[in-house]
């Protein structure tokens, strides 16, 4: 095994973790989290297990490092570059891709414009990156990401420091694989609080629903630099130093997802239907009484 990939799993923990390298099974085992470190020219591309398909992912860097400049999905995994810094984790969400279809929505163009991805109707918006193509216009200050969170039924991102046209901003949507199932997600917000020389914040997803992604919102677009934004067991993490005066908190993100029944009970029939909705079809012999014609049974089933 790799060493820069440590595989730890448990189902229930609510230990707070930082910058550790993990995978953890998330709750009722939809998700699993990924990790990687950087290599020597700051960028890793984190991949999901066999089975799994992505739906977000972050970042996890050192206060006052170089900045981060691209965290977005790629192939059925995530990549991240935090600016030539060695030894950055990287990270994965991915989810069971039996339970859930993925698409990914990208818009290119300047990030200091705001860049909106939008999901189609019949998906749920579950996670979102960014690429910044570098900056630098007329600035020294390098990438800051001063929005990157989930929006109505899409992804936003915004960076007051981005000029440059090819830029994207990246929207994974999803919908239920699973019969009378709907999927259904929600996001979940916290005010980070000034510790120190840095703003953090955890946010969790509340009982019943499982993370697949997060994002960050920094209110003081200035000198600031985004070191952390990561899943941590069925939560988000955000924390950045602060480069600018007065200190402002901002706000991080987490986006929760639940299975919803769409299964309203009727009274059972033999039509090969779970009408009543206990995961049985045409139980209790239903189908084995004479059928006189077709609208006592539902179907074509003559005696």
């Amino acid at each position: 095994m790799n060493k820069n990939k440590t595989i730890l799993i448990w189902l229930f923990s609510l230990t707070f973790i930082s910058l550790i390298s993990l995978t953890s099974a998330l709750d009722y085992g939809n998700c699993m989290l990924v990790s990687e470190t950087t290599n020597q020219d700051g960028g890793v591309n984190v991949e999901c297990p066999e089975g799994y398909v992505v739906t977000s992912g972050g970042f996890s860097g050192i206060l006052g490092a170089a900045n981060i400049e691209k965290s977005y999905p790629l192939n059925n995994g995530w990549y991240c570059n935090k600016d030539k810094e060695e030894g950055a984790l990287c990270w994965a969400v991915c989810c069971d891709a039996s339970k859930i279809d993925t698409k990914i929505i990208e818009i290119q163009g300047e990030l200091k414009d705001g860049l909106y991805s939008e999901c189609p109707n019949d998906y749920e918006i579950v996670g979102g990156g960014f690429y910044d193509d570098k900056n630098q216009i007329g600035s020294s200050l390098g990438s800051d990401q001063d929005i990157i969170k989930p929006l109505d039924n899409g992804w936003y991102c915004y960076d007051d420091d981005s000029g440059k046209d090819n830029s994207k901003c990246y929207a994974i949507c999803a919908k239920s694989k699973l019969a009378e199932q709907e999927f259904s997600c929600t996001p979940v917000s916290k005010t980070k609080i000034i510790e120190g020389n840095w703003v953090e914040a955890y946010v969790d997803c509340p009982s019943g629903y499982f993370l697949t992604g997060g994002g960050f919102s920094d209110l003081s677009l200035n000198e600031d630099d985004q070191d952390f934004s990561y899943p941590i067991n069925n939560g988000w993490f955000c924390r950045e130093d602060i480069g600018d005066k007065p200190a402002v908190a901002g706000i991080c993100y987490a986006q929760c997802c639940s299975f919803v029944s769409s299964c309203s009970p009727e009274e059972e029939i033999c039509d090969g239907v779970d009408n009543d909705c206990d995961s049985l079809i045409d139980e209790d012999n239903i189908c084995d009484i004479e059928c006189q014609s077709d609208e006592d049974c539902g179907i074509d089933n003559w005696l």
